[in-house]
């Protein structure tokens, strides 16, 4: 009814899958070309990263078109797996850092860009040392009462359910956790400088890109794009341009 058409098409489905899994498009947001350069690095890293590592979700799409409350954005595809593996996990940590490292690699510095995906990596650390014992000190048992909100062990301590000794070592297996994320990721897109580059420059242009778009960029370095064009940007499946976003 907005667009003026009698049916529903495959645009309108994927729009709307988009809206409920990244949020609403906030393309009245005015970007600087500083803000749009940073962001398309950022997503970048995480893409490069997740291409990298076997044990990565799949991605759904990248953009840089900012949506609910992000400026930019990776969405993977559903994971159907019951259990995860202390390797996937571990990647699923690696990927989340792609972005930060991405950003200190290409501009030297981190930007406030990346204050969800350290929240994500804090939270998954965080579990897989206290709930599911996947640590070196610890072994194998679960501390963490999921009823709280812990972080770096600081609840554990408040709550008295574990000594300082205990708190100390939660603090150490987490950090441990995370910095062998960052020092993996740093040294993927080290070695993929010039892919992080290409797909940079590529979100750049289209704003979106999907995985196929990313594989082909992967792969040849470049798009071919047709004729079939739709609002003058964005790639999808179909090598048309559609509406998407971070």
């Amino acid at each position: 009814s907005r667009k003026g058409r009698n049916s529903v098409d495959r645009s309108d489905i994927e729009e709307a899958n988009d809206k409920v899994m990244m949020g609403a498009e906030r393309r009245s947001i005015l970007l600087t070309d500083e803000d749009k350069m940073l962001s398309a690095y950022h997503e970048a890293g995480h893409a490069v990263g997740a291409k990298s590592v076997p044990e990565a979700q799949k991605i759904g799409k990248a953009t840089i078109i900012p949506r609910g409350r992000a400026m930019g954005l990776v969405s993977f595809l559903p994971d159907e797996r019951r259990s995860m593996t202390e390797t996937r996990l571990k990647a699923h940590l690696a990927t989340a850092l792609g972005g930060c490292c991405a950003e200190r690699i290409i501009f030297s510095e981190r930007s406030t860009g990346a204050q969800s995906d350290y929240k994500q990596v804090a939270s998954l650390a965080r579990s897989m040392v206290c709930d599911w014992g996947m640590n070196q000190e610890l072994g194998p048992i679960a501390l963490s009462n999921r009823d709280e909100e812990v972080f770096l062990g600081k609840g554990f301590a408040q709550a008295g359910n574990l000594s300082e000794e205990t708190t100390q070592i939660v603090d150490r297996e987490i950090r441990r956790l995370v910095q062998e994320a960052e020092a993996s990721a740093t040294e993927i897109l080290s070695n993929r400088i010039g892919d992080l580059h290409t797909i940079a420059k590529a979100l750049l242009k289209y704003e979106v890109l999907d995985d196929t778009a990313l594989d082909t960029l992967l792969d040849r370095g470049v798009l071919e794009i047709d004729g079939n064009k739709k609002n003058g940007k964005n790639l999808s499946n179909s090598n048309s341009l559609d509406e998407t976003g971070k």
